[in-house]
């Protein structure tokens, strides 16, 4: 089992920040490694989506649980395989000035152990490109236009 914390933080409101995570389908156009995502059934609190990953020439694909506490956390599960388990859980708290303390923490297992090129998805530096991704894209469709949150 693997545990991972990172935390950053962001000029830009936790609200913006909820949203841009809650919008899954939307990972593949800026997030490392999505190649796909497609919702499968959605509400306010609840969407079930099947996600696929990208690490070299291999493709992971697997289904997730998300549940989401706007605007301040996001968990998401998944007990497919490659994943003995998987939890992603972010969180959003306001800080100072409008900016916003993101943090993810994610445990995960793999069913098997020769896994290696999927836990480099998973690694911190990975998880930190993650978080840094989410970023910039406030950055681009937050910071220059004052833009209000799409939730």
């Amino acid at each position: 089992m693997t545990s991972l914390t990172v935390g950053k933080k962001v000029p830009h409101k936790a609200a913006q920040l909820f949203a841009l995570v809650a919008d899954v389908a939307r990972y593949p156009e800026f997030v490392p490694f999505w190649q796909a995502v497609r919702v499968k059934s959605a509400t306010d609190k609840h969407y079930k989506a099947e996600q696929i990953l990208r690490a070299g020439p291999l493709r992971y694909s697997f289904h997730t649980d998300t549940f989401l506490d706007y605007p301040s956390s996001i968990s998401v599960r998944s007990q497919d395989a490659p994943f003995r388990f998987m939890f992603l859980d972010w969180t959003f708290a306001p800080a100072p000035h409008e900016n916003c303390l993101v943090t993810l923490h994610v445990d995960f297992d793999f069913r098997s152990g020769t896994l290696n090129t999927l836990s480099g998805l998973f690694s911190e530096s990975s998880i930190q490109r993650i978080v840094d991704a989410f970023e910039k894209r406030a950055d681009a469709l937050y910071a220059k236009t004052g833009a209000k949150t799409h939730a």
